[in-house]
């Protein structure tokens, strides 16, 4: 076993990076997955495309990696300097909320595909 993410998330008919109806939970999960990340008790799963003004081909689909994310504050709070979220992907937003753009959403991508791969290849080893 190679502990690579096709592994864990194989291809499928929409691609690997693609959780149909798991979406939310995986939100939820990568947003845990963050090594700093504490418990929150209220939350909104909000899609990217409804809280940025800034658009990708990927926002068309709620259900690929990094388009959903949990919230504990509202649209109108994210562009709030003064308002702090107890999810730290939402304060990484809001420092770069006016300056969101293909390579920060690459990059977020990127970064939380790793979070998921060390997550199963961690639950693989400890088997």
């Amino acid at each position: 076993m190679d502990n690579t993410w096709k592994e864990f998330y194989p291809e499928y008919e929409r691609g690997n990076n693609y959780f149909g109806r798991l979406y939310k939970g995986f939100a939820l999960l990568l947003a845990y997955l963050h090594p700093e990340q504490k418990s929150v008790s209220q939350y909104t799963i909000k899609r990217l495309k409804d809280i940025l003004d800034y658009r990708h081909d990927d926002y068309s689909d709620f259900s690929l990696i990094g388009n959903n994310i949990p919230m504990d504050i509202t649209k109108k709070e994210l562009y709030d300097s003064s308002v702090k979220s107890n999810f730290h992907d939402v304060n990484y937003l809001k420092e770069n909320i006016n300056t969101w753009n293909d390579e920060l959403h690459k990059k977020r991508k990127i970064e939380l595909k790793k979070r998921l791969e060390n997550f199963f290849r961690e639950a693989n080893e400890n088997q």
